[in-house]
Parts: C-alpha cells; structure tokens; sequence
C-alpha cells in the first residue's frame, strides 16, 4: 500500500507541475504577443498570398493568439488522463486484474503551417503525461521556433528537463533519415500533411502511426432540395473558413435540377 500511495503522490505532483507549466505558457504567449506577431510577419512575408489556405492557417492575430490561450487554460483546467483505472476484475484464479491508463511516452507530431498546433499539441501532450517531439512546416519555422522557447522557459520555470519538448528544426531529407534512425525511442507518429509524407511515415517508422482524418467532403443536393438553401450551406461550408480541414471539396447535383441549380 505505501508503494501504491507514493506513486499516487508523484502522479500528482507531476499534474500540478503541468499545470503550472500550461499556466506559465499562457502567460508567455499574452505577455509577448508583439514579439510573435513580429515573427509571423516575416513567415507571411515569404507566403504566397494567392495559396489562400496556407495564409489563412499561417497567419497569426490577436484573435488567434487569444484562442491559443483559451486552450491552454482549457487543457490545465482538465482533470488528467493519467492513471485512471477505466475496468478491474478479479479472475476466477483469484487474479487481481485492472485496465489503467498510461501515457505513450514520447510521442511525435509532423505537420504544417499552422503555428496554434506547436501549443495546442504540445499541451495535449504533456497533460497526458507525454513528452513531444515537433515537427513543423518551414513555412512556420519563425513562429515556431519562437513558442517553442517559451515552451522551454515554461518548463524550467518549474524545473522540469527541456527534454520534454523539443522542435526538430530539419529539412525533408533530414527527417526522412531522422524517421529511419531517431536519435531518442518515438512511441509514437502522428502525420498531419499531405498523402505522400503519411505513406512515407508509414512504410519507415519504427512504432505505431496515427493518421488523422483527412478532408474530401461532398455534399449531395437532391431533386427535391430547397435550392436556395442548398447554395447557402455550400457557400457557408467553404467561404466560412477555406482552410479548415473539414471545409466543403466537391459539389454533386441530381441531374434533373442541375441546370437550374448552377442558374441560382
């Protein structure tokens, strides 16, 4: 039983360190703002202004910014995921047996453009007892070398090792090499880009990959549809937010109201 209670009592210690390092990151962001703004500008700067989606999940305000904070403050006010017992039984043996959650241990992520993911995913991780391996976009690579430095002084501000989160600030030919032969054990790859970098992931790494869901969405408009409300939801799914992941692709119409439909 003391065993059982002195890892209970680490467990919760290392939560309250999180917590204080979500806190201290939320802090950081608010209190250099200008300075992020500064460096995403010189991101934008060599962005193709006409690649609407790219500058639309490139570009940082303060309306953003906001929004990374809010989510900090969501992920710290989160009970932790950690060690929860999710079912336990005893066998007909006599067997104690329980079903406990544990983090995956090192997890890395791989995406592009978008500077919020560098403090959402990196929250996300450490919460559930993670450490993080980053990888961003070149496209992004002022914005987010300048979070991942306040990542690093978040953790040291409660002395936890910098070790917890590092960025890998390569090239593609540095990390197709990286991906054969880490230089630390990787529990776990989550891909977010296009379909060539997810099957190249898949076919080097060494541990599982995670694939997150990937946007081709249809929307049908029948013979019987309302018309006018069609074209309204159409240009909601897409206009709204072009960039979003989950934003309208393709358009299929029924053939006996599509002349009038495109008239609309």
């Amino acid at each position: 039983m003391p065993k059982l209670q002195d890892r209970s009592h680490q467990i919760k210690t290392m939560e309250n360190k999180i917590n204080s390092v979500l806190s201290e990151m939320a802090a950081q962001i608010d209190s250099n703002r200008a300075k992020l703004l500064e460096l995403n500008a010189i991101d934008i700067t060599a962005c193709d202004p006409n690649d609407t989606p790219l500058f639309d999940r490139l570009s940082l305000n303060e309306s953003k910014i906001d929004g990374m904070i809010t989510s900090l403050h969501q992920v710290m006010e989160k009970e932790s995921p950690v060690n929860k017992t999710l079912y336990s039984f005893t066998h007909e043996n006599g067997l104690s047996i329980s079903n406990k959650t544990v983090p995956f241990g090192t997890i890395m992520i791989i995406y592009e453009s978008r500077p919020d993911v560098t403090v959402e995913a990196t929250a996300t991780a450490l919460k559930s007892g993670n450490k993080i391996l980053l990888k961003g976009g070149k496209e992004a690579i002022n914005s987010n070398l300048f979070l991942h430095q306040c990542w690093l002084q978040s953790l040291a501000s409660v002395g936890l090792k910098e070790d917890q989160i590092r960025y890998l600030n390569m090239d593609r030919n540095a990390l197709q090499q990286y991906l054969k032969d880490p230089d630390t054990p990787i529990d776990l790859i989550i891909p977010r880009g296009g379909e060539q970098l997810i099957q190249y992931v898949k076919s080097v790494a060494q541990c599982p990959v995670l694939v997150s869901g990937r946007g081709n969405n249809f929307l049908y408009v029948s013979e019987s549809a309302d018309l006018t409300m069609a074209l309204n939801v159409i240009i909601q799914s897409k206009i709204s937010k072009i960039s979003a992941c989950n934003a309208l692709d393709k358009v299929l119409v029924h053939e006996h109201v599509a002349e009038s439909f495109m008239n609309e």
